[in-house]
């Protein structure tokens, strides 16, 4: 082996044990915070961020190592307080030409600051409201598509419940804490969390998420109506909905509540219609007793036909017809729950003597084919006895033959 060739593998050698004990770091930010905290060098390199790296947001220059990476550096911001964390992350978030690529709003900082959390933070200089990190974290901020994600429709109720359940932050506002633990079990919950809808409204989809505000009175109806259309249509042309433009109602949450919003069942156009109506207002209490009794009786009159109809199918009978009938007058009934809203009787009435001729022709069909087979079985009678005669004939005939055979 020649000199070149050892000097060559010395210098490889010592390269390589060099690079098993310290290795490459993107920057000198990286090769410091790993021995102190490896953790968040963690989070950072698996965070939305890390092609930004840590002096895309706090400044310095990674390239040279220790103290001069900060303080020789006059880009160098450190730790922002949290009154500044919201123009900090602002920076770029509101910088269209940085967030075209990535396809990302521009407005959320504008929007934050016309939130309950913005008035507060920059108009009464409290810092104890939400800022970007409470939200998002810091360093190992996901994407909100991830599961990961603080900002995850499945973990967004928890991420708002870490202030809006602590009684103590709540009592400050007067606000109460009641609101997450009252989400959890509402309908819109069960859709999230049993039904595995990532759709279905969590905080956000009702407050906004930069620009959270509580819906004013007359704007609940229009929040609410994003999703329920039809709902929302009826609302708007009953009784009620002038009552909430003069502030006297408060649309939707003053039936279903706001948070813990339940399955609506008939029992609710009892108790609810009872918090406003006295029962001097006769009135408007007997249209509520129309809708309940109706209600109820149609559900009553589906599910009985629909019994004897699945038990004629399970007998062998064409029930094809009779089916498509049953769909018609459940699909009536399901239209007619959002119509409802409008306090029509004349809808109400309109469904009832549809769904009741519906149903009439559907038991008369499965009367008829009952009959059908009965006749069919009646007609097999005089064959069947004749068959029975024939066969004694027969064995009688028989007995004769073998008696006479046996004389012989």
């Amino acid at each position: 082996m020649n000199g070149y060739a050892t000097e060559f593998i010395i210098v490889a050698a010592v390269f390589f044990q060099c690079g098993r004990l310290q290795p490459a770091s993107a920057s000198s930010c990286e090769s410091c915070h790993a021995e102190t905290d490896p953790d968040l060098v963690e989070r950072v390199r698996s965070s939305v961020h890390a092609q930004v790296g840590c002096h895309g947001c706090h400044g310095g220059n990674p390239n040279v190592q220790a103290e001069s990476a900060m303080f020789d550096d006059t880009s160098f911001k450190g730790k922002p307080g949290r009154k500044d964390i919201p123009e900090f992350c602002g920076g770029c978030h509101s910088d269209v030409r940085r967030m075209n690529p990535f396809r990302l709003p521009t407005d959320q900082l504008a929007h934050y600051r016309t939130s309950k959390h913005g008035e507060q933070l920059f108009g009464a200089g409290d810092e104890n409201v939400a800022v970007c990190a409470d939200c998002h974290g810091s360093h190992g901020i996901k994407r909100p598509k991830d599961p990961a994600s603080s900002v995850h429709p499945t973990n967004v109720p928890a991420t708002c419940g870490k202030c809006h359940a602590d009684a103590a932050t709540m009592s400050k506002y007067k606000l109460s804490a009641a609101h997450p633990a009252d989400y959890e079990r509402s309908v819109h919950a069960h859709a999230l969390r049993v039904r595995k809808d990532l759709s279905a409204p969590t905080c956000a989809t009702c407050h906004g998420n930069h620009g959270a505000v509580p819906p004013g009175v007359r704007q609940v109806s229009e929040v609410c109506g994003s999703c329920h259309i039809r709902e929302a249509l009826a609302f708007s042309n009953s009784p009620h909905a002038g009552a909430t433009a003069a502030g006297k109602m408060k649309a939707c949450i003053s039936c279903h509540s706001n948070h813990a919003i339940l399955h609506p069942t008939e029992d609710l156009l009892r108790t609810a219609c009872q918090d406003c109506h006295k029962p001097a207002d006769g009135k408007a209490l007997q249209v509520r007793d129309e809708f309940r009794v109706g209600f109820g009786q149609l559900r009553r009159d589906i599910s009985s036909v629909s019994d004897e109809l699945q038990k004629a199918a399970a007998r062998g009978f064409d029930v094809g017809e009779a089916q498509v009938q049953m769909e018609e007058a459940k699909t009536a009934l399901i239209a007619l729950t959002p119509a409802q809203h409008a306090l029509n009787l004349a809808d109400l009435s309109k469904v009832q003597r549809e769904n009741s001729n519906r149903l009439d022709q559907i038991r008369q069909s499965i009367r008829e084919k009952i009959m059908s087979e009965g006749i069919r079985r009646l007609m097999f009678v005089p064959i069947i006895l004749f068959l029975l005669a024939l066969s004694i004939s027969c064995a009688a005939k028989r007995a004769e033959v073998d008696q006479n055979h046996g004389r012989d």
